[in-house]
């Protein structure tokens, strides 16, 4: 059975949590029957009495948890979240908070959130998958906030990026050089932010009278190498001279594909990534990109979920709007 809540103890019990917490913690002014009521309820469900203390006692751990529930080779190989994290733990320094990074697909995490060893929770790029893992997250009463929306989930308050707006940006901008035939290798759909990149690309396609072509849009897991074979796919089936590609760490295999076929970028193929990670200013040619503000979104949700931590209400969302940033990997279209 789950581990309840001290509520969820107090209302079992027909108590407050007041008196559950003088129950726990051995407090001799507490009538035979309650206490003995109370103890039986924590028994019948397994309760842990040292979280349950810890929690009413309001005992701050002073640390905040970054739970990104993936594997640690994944995000430790995507500098995007390196941004995240910084202005994550640079906005927890200055309210004097820590910070507690967990990843992995596994839920060991869980018990670190049951039993109350941080304040607060910061949830990363969840998606579809990850529901019930935040059905068992709401049920700790733990104060959070996302990074992402999550679907079905309106009441999680969010600090998000506007991505079907960036999309258009992105698309647009190939459009404004003469682009028609715009390929795109996304990522997992599955997650909130790419299925409104993609949005966002039909929409624009639409505006201008574009046809929009099923074989022109490839789904990845993002990685360079993922980058690199879908757009090696892309290059030996269909014929495009542009590129939205919705990951900057899939654009960078991309543009390798692309020269290992023997074209160039920008001259023959066009390519604009999507969040703006530090490297992608120093590529040659330097990357087109969407800026996600990923250091800012960090900082910006920190801000949200210690003011949730300390009483004081957010709104339910707040949302960042992305800026496209021109660089050397576009071009006008190249002559027929």
């Amino acid at each position: 059975m789950k581990n309840l809540t001290i509520s969820q103890i107090a209302e079992l019990a027909g108590v407050s949590k007041t008196t559950v917490s003088r129950v726990l913690n051995n407090k001799d002014d507490i009538k035979g029957e309650t206490r003995e009521r109370i103890l039986q309820v924590i028994r019948e469900n397994n309760y842990r009495p040292n979280s349950a203390a810890r929690t009413i006692n309001n005992r701050s751990t002073r640390t905040i948890g970054l739970l990104i529930p993936y594997q640690a080779d994944y995000v430790l190989s995507n500098p995007f979240y390196y941004d995240v994290i910084r202005g994550i733990t640079v906005e927890a320094d200055l309210n004097d908070y820590y910070t507690l990074l967990m990843y992995s697909q596994k839920d060991s995490y869980l018990k670190t959130v049951r039993e109350k060893r941080i304040d607060g929770l910061l949830l990363i790029s969840f998606g579809t998958q990850h529901i019930k893992l935040l059905q068992e997250l709401l049920e700790t009463d733990i104060p959070m906030i996302s990074l992402a929306k999550v679907p079905g989930f309106s009441t999680v308050p969010t600090v998000s990026v506007d991505d079907f707006d960036g999309a258009k940006k992105a698309v647009s901008h190939l459009i404004e050089q003469g682009h028609r035939d715009i390929a795109v290798i996304n990522g997992p759909q599955t997650l909130v932010g790419h299925a409104e990149r993609i949005k966002g690309y039909r929409a624009v396609l639409e505006s201008h009278g574009i046809p929009y072509r099923e074989e022109l849009v490839l789904e990845r897991e993002i990685s360079v190498e993922n980058g690199h074979l879908a757009m090696k796919k892309l290059l030996g089936e269909q014929t495009f001279t542009a590129a939205f590609i919705c990951c900057d760490l899939m654009a960078i295999g991309a543009i390798e594909a692309i020269r290992d076929s023997g074209l160039r970028v920008p001259e023959d193929i066009s390519i604009v990534g999507y969040d703006n990670i530090p490297m992608s200013g120093h590529l040659s040619p330097a990357l087109t990109t969407v800026d996600q503000f990923a250091y800012k979104k960090g900082r910006r949700a920190t801000q949200a979920l210690i003011a949730q931590m300390e009483g004081t209400s957010m709104r339910r969302s707040l949302e960042i709007k992305p800026e496209l940033v021109i660089r050397g990997s576009t071009a006008r279209r190249p002559r027929e």
